[in-house]
């Protein structure tokens, strides 16, 4: 049985082929290009996971993260972060006082990224 994920990117194309990746392992994939249209999405129903780009328009991705583990009712749901930067770049910001759930270096294969959200949604 799949799982929800809310996929938080503002690039189209990276949002198409991640979500045909997920659907493919029979995942409910509901998309937001921007942090307030994932938080909307957050409001309105929990998701299982939520694949967060970093380099998003306005208000980033660790900046979409904070407000996500602030709300009570989003605090425990699994992150992966998707980002072009490399993991050491990220894990440095200082704006981030957790450890990234999971991070996945974009483009993501499809490989990985399966392999990925099946560890997390285990954990």
């Amino acid at each position: 049985m799949g799982h929800s994920v809310l996929l938080v990117d503002d690039d189209r194309d990276d949002q198409l082929a991640l979500r045909a990746i997920l659907e493919s392992q029979g995942h409910e994939v509901s998309s937001a290009g921007t942090c307030s249209e994932a938080l909307r999405l957050l409001l309105s129903r929990d998701f299982d996971l939520v694949l967060l780009d970093m380099s998003l328009p306005g208000t980033d991705g660790l900046e979409t993260a904070a407000m996500i583990r602030d709300r009570p009712r989003t605090r425990e749901t699994p992150l992966l972060f998707l980002s072009g930067y490399d993991e050491e770049f990220v894990r440095g910001m200082p704006d981030w006082p957790h450890e990234p759930v999971a991070y996945l270096r974009k483009p993501a294969s499809a490989e990985s990224l399966t392999a990925a959200v099946r560890q997390m949604l285990r954990a």
